[in-house]
């Protein structure tokens, strides 16, 4: 994913275009963990990634850091830096998150042609202040093991948001929906080869959480 397409996101979500794109979860201060879905020109369709947002005490998001699982990719908003806000993000909710969830080490490739010999040593700076260390024999991998990750400051909250009634009715009209394509493949299988490979009770399973939408609303809001 390109630089171009993170700073695509960070706009969406300082602007408020981001219903049925970009779903978020707070971890830490100023930090919430997220699924983006791509735009219709996306070169990845069908592909989910998993990013990390970061917003100021104003409320505007200021950095992306892209989850690739053995590389993290992030991005600040060039009026934004030097201030602080990523290495925060990390070492306050980021990466005890990604340790916490049973990660052993994180990797990151900081590549000095794609960003520049500029940004190349500020990235730099950044990773191995926060304990990072460059793998033998490479000057642009880094790695960071979770036993050696320093907690002092980790500050991971995990908050629940709350969905409007009206948007739980939303979601369990869609969950009606897609019941009603499988039932349709199911039937044009049935009339080809008196066989829709089970999919039949793929829909009963999907119908019935239209209503398992509702009791996970309720479930949470009483405790």
């Amino acid at each position: 994913m390109t630089t171009r397409e993170i700073r695509t996101y960070i706009d969406r979500l300082n602007r408020g275009k981001t219903r049925d794109s970009i779903f978020k979860r707070e971890i830490g201060p100023n930090v919430e963990i997220a699924k983006v879905w791509p735009g219709p020109r996306s070169r990845y369709p069908g592909y989910v990634a998993e990013f990390f947002f970061i917003s100021n005490n104003e409320g505007e998001y200021v950095a992306a850091v892209l989850d690739m699982t053995k590389d993290l990719h992030w991005y600040v908003v060039p009026k934004h830096r030097k201030k602080g806000y990523l290495k925060q993000a990390l070492k306050q909710a980021i990466l005890p998150y990604l340790f916490d969830a049973g990660r052993a080490s994180q990797k990151i490739s900081i590549d000095v042609y794609a960003i520049g010999d500029r940004n190349f040593a500020a990235s730099k700076a950044l990773a191995t202040s926060i304990g990072f260390k460059p793998l033998e024999g490479s000057h642009c991998d880094f790695e960071l093991n979770a036993s050696d990750f320093d907690y002092c400051e980790a500050n991971l909250t995990d908050t629940n948001s709350e969905l409007s009634e009206d948007r739980i009715k939303q979601l369990a009209e869609r969950i009606g929906e897609a019941k009603t394509i499988l039932n349709k493949v199911s039937n044009e299988l049935t009339m080809a080869y008196k066989d829709d490979g089970e999919l039949s009770e793929v829909v009963k399973l999907v119908e019935s959480y239209k209503w398992k939408i509702e009791d996970v609303m309720w479930k949470h809001r009483k405790a």
